[in-house]
């Protein structure tokens, strides 16, 4: 399901078998936008949430030509697995992020 509130050109997101409340939906945008922010240049992210019964699952993907993130997690309540999903994804970019600049610096010494 396309969603409006997500529109952007490097972002695809599917909602399916369920719609989130308000609250869910404004908390994943802050969150994607701060995960287009510190990924790659040229970042294709997409998200898939998917709900069986009572649980819910998420699925998170940046793809670039630097490297590549994926995390997967379930849960049967929306904000908690947005948090678990997120501050997964958030370490890996980060150590990422420090493997990047190590190696740049141990290239200017």
């Amino acid at each position: 399901m396309y969603n409006d509130f997500f529109v952007s050109e490097n972002l695809k997101i599917e909602f399916l078998n369920f719609v989130p409340d308000s609250k869910d939906k404004n908390r994943l945008r802050s969150l994607l936008d701060r995960v287009e922010e510190s990924s790659p240049s040229n970042s294709l992210i997409q998200v898939e949430f998917k709900k069986e019964k009572d649980i819910i699952t998420g699925n998170i993907q940046i793809f670039s030509q630097k490297t590549n993130f994926k995390e997967e997690n379930s849960d049967e309540n929306m904000s908690s697995l947005i948090e678990r999903l997120f501050n997964s994804l958030n370490e890996q970019i980060d150590t990422w992020k420090k493997r990047r600049f190590s190696k740049i610096d141990e290239i200017l010494v």
